[in-house]
């Protein structure tokens, strides 16, 4: 992820949100996207 996404992601949190305050802990990519990924490849097949 690149800063523009990142600041993306955190302005749509904070609007949904409603200004409650919160922490973001890690901006890693979720292993479920990589499983994900694997079974729309088995369909496929």
């Amino acid at each position: 992820m690149n800063d523009d996404e990142i600041l993306a992601i955190t302005a749509a949190i904070s609007e949904y949100l409603k200004g409650k305050k919160f922490k973001i802990i890690n901006v890693k990519p979720s292993p479920w996207k990589y499983y994900g990924r694997i079974a729309s490849m088995r369909r496929l097949k």
